[in-house]
């Protein structure tokens, strides 16, 4: 066995696994914002947005897909979406609405979401790889009083 790896395996050994030296994670690509749109009458709209610095971009040929799972008594008018469904698709910014329906007396409305897309790193204008992002939320949906009556 090399001595570098005996090393590493008596570091492990005698202090744990925090004894060995990790590399952070690389900065992601991309920037997400998840936004919730009520609409009133328990109805809304959750938005994503994906957003790249000038040296990535979108990758809107990618099959990006945008799923979600909804609790008990809220309703998803489309709960998978693709591409075509996009509120916005340019190179440098991605928005995608999920819509959604709260019936009476839903007590804790929330919705999975499921958000799959690509982002490619530019180099002098050209695309030099592209990668595919998963990114899942959890989002809580605020019920809406109904309108009050004009009485």
């Amino acid at each position: 066995m090399p001595r570098s790896l005996m090393a590493v395996a008596l570091l492990m050994l005698l202090f744990g696994v925090d004894a060995v030296a990790q590399t952070p994670p690389a900065p992601k690509p991309y920037t997400l914002a998840v936004q919730l749109v009520p609409a009133g009458n328990g109805q809304g709209e959750v938005l994503l947005s994906v957003a790249t610095p000038d040296n990535y971009k979108v990758n809107k040929e990618f099959p990006l897909s945008l799923t979600a799972t909804a609790s008990a008594g809220v309703i998803l008018p489309k709960a998978s979406q693709k591409i075509a469904d996009a509120r916005e698709a340019a190179d440098h910014k991605l928005v995608m609405g999920m819509p959604y329906a709260i019936g009476a007396g839903t007590a804790q409305p929330a919705m999975d979401v499921k958000f799959v897309f690509g982002v490619c790193e530019l180099k002098n204008g050209e695309v030099t790889r592209c990668t595919f992002h998963r990114e899942e939320q959890n989002v809580s949906l605020v019920p809406l009083a109904p309108p009050a009556s004009g009485k």
